[in-house]
């Protein structure tokens, strides 16, 4: 992305800005929405697939959903998803350079997705410091609430798929970094060539 064109010892210097983080909230769902396995909505403007829950490597579950609920059980404030038995996709419409959200788990195993490698664990805790497909993962633990645990994971490195589900598992504020649109050094450094080909002629 281009943020700014400036005059520079008479030629034209292209700026490039950086990616901010953005951040997928629920807020603009209707509550008590259900979404079955198989569907798709969008939030925050961006595309969510409901999909398979996975048991194990091989064993996949296709008659869970994720409800739209209030009782911030992912520790966070106003709408989060109820994650009942599927694995919810987030297409950002980019590649991203970071993912972190908030979960709440109250119960069976976690499925997480990393660039298509399907990761199957009781706590996410335990992905703690490990890497996948490039890319660092950070859970570095969890707060006891009734039923259940509240915790935060984050990804670093380039992402270029992810979802994450559960059986009994909350989601909310999901926060993703795009990575910068590409060509603007080269654009800049085109430009500054071109400008010197031009006072050379």
């Amino acid at each position: 992305m281009l943020q700014n064109c400036l005059p520079a010892c008479g030629l034209v210097v292209f700026v490039a800005s950086t990616a901010s983080a953005q951040t997928v909230l629920f807020e603009d769902q209707v509550f008590n929405t259900t979404f079955n396995n198989g569907t798709m909505f969008t939030a925050s403007g961006v595309d969510i697939s409901v999909n398979d829950y996975f048991f194990d490597a091989v064993t996949s579950f296709s008659g869970g959903f994720t409800t739209v609920d209030n009782l911030q059980r992912a520790g966070g404030t106003g709408l989060d998803m109820n994650v009942n038995n599927v694995n919810l996709d987030f297409n950002f419409g980019t590649d991203v350079t970071q993912i972190f959200f908030n979960y709440g788990d109250y119960g069976g195993s976690t499925n997480l997705s990393i660039n298509n490698n399907q990761l199957i664990v009781e706590d996410l805790v335990a992905l703690d410091g490990n890497a996948v497909a490039g890319v660092t993962i950070s859970a570095p633990g969890t707060t006891p609430v009734l039923g259940g645990q509240l915790g935060t994971v984050t990804l670093n490195g380039l992402i270029t798929q992810f979802s994450v589900g559960g059986q009994e598992f909350y989601l909310d504020s999901v926060r993703y970094t795009p990575i910068p649109a590409p060509g603007a050094a080269g654009l800049c450094a085109f430009a500054g060539l071109a400008a010197i080909r031009r006072r050379r002629a």
